[in-house]
């Protein structure tokens, strides 16, 4: 049946007309998802020939173990997963092949490209002390003081005595990194604190760094390298009560890190009670401050 004020001959041509702008909207639809895919090969088959260059140039010190160096194609793909993983995190090629590192499996990212990263974001700090001993920084956002809960000016620190729990070997004696060069270590955990504590729009707080990754690399080596004693059978002992929380709970002016702590460890930080997670990669809040009475 005709529409009304049409002819046949004109909805027959609205029709058509019609007809021609879908066919238009679904070529077009059809040509942008294989441009997408056609871009998306291309910039594989780039990382690929730019993982290829980064890992054979031999500029690069990822090269395995000496009881188990990685093969070219081993290599290859560690290089293209840290473009990738750089990619993700805002970092050009480059900065990822020389600042991200694969430790125990798991990705970690150097203090340097950590505070560039705080630098571009609009952070900045200025030493309070910065020597053989320790590392405290004060820090600023947009030239103007960072406040922290408190509204005092935030601030991190690093001490000789924190880094005391940390930095020795097995043996008992001082390790290298930390005695050859003991203010860029720590610098290195002091802009990593300040970045979790105060930054971590800037960058994933989880993400550890370069230096807690190696000191905690050997942290499982020499757990790994003590003598297994042989189990002995014992009797089922009787189910222990729960233990009632310490009446005194230490105070910290800066948490430690958190895989140094045995389970159930409490500390008073800013307030409150915090305490490692399952895995002590991080602390977790357990009992927010109490509020001040207006």
């Amino acid at each position: 049946m005709a529409a009304q004020g049409q002819t046949v001959p004109q909805q027959a041509t609205a029709a058509a007309t019609e007809a021609t702008a879908l066919d238009q909207i679904v070529e077009k639809t059809q040509s942008e998802v294989s441009q997408t895919a056609l871009f998306q090969r291309e910039q594989f088959l780039f990382k690929q020939r730019l993982a290829s260059l980064f890992a054979l140039s031999g500029l690069f010190t990822d090269s395995g173990t000496k009881e188990r160096p990685l093969s070219k194609e081993e290599a290859i793909a560690q290089a293209f997963v840290k473009i990738e993983l750089g990619e993700s995190m805002g970092f050009t090629p480059a900065e990822s092949m020389q600042g991200i590192d694969i430790i125990k499996g798991r990705p970690a990212v150097g203090a340097h490209l950590r505070s560039a990263r705080m630098k571009a974001a609009g952070y900045d700090w200025k030493f309070a002390r910065h020597d053989d001993k320790g590392c405290k920084i004060l820090l600023y956002r947009h030239g103007k003081p960072l406040l922290n809960a408190d509204g005092m000016q935030a601030a991190s620190e690093f001490t000789e005595a924190e880094a005391a729990r940390i930095n020795k070997g097995r043996d008992g004696t001082i390790k290298d990194n930390w005695k050859n060069a003991p203010k860029n270590m720590y610098f290195a955990r002091c802009i990593t604190n300040a970045q979790r504590w105060y930054a971590p729009d800037v960058l994933n707080p989880r993400i550890l760094s370069t230096e807690e990754a190696i000191d905690l690399e050997e942290v499982i080596a020499e757990t790994a390298a003590r003598p297994v004693e042989p189990q002995r059978k014992s009797k089922p002992k009787e189910p222990e009560k729960p233990a009632a929380p310490p009446a005194d709970i230490p105070e910290v002016t800066a948490l430690p890190e958190a895989f140094e702590q045995p389970p159930g460890t409490r500390v008073r930080f800013q307030g409150g009670i915090w305490g490692p997670n399952e895995d002590r990669t991080a602390w977790t809040l357990i009992e927010a401050p109490a509020r001040k009475s207006e």
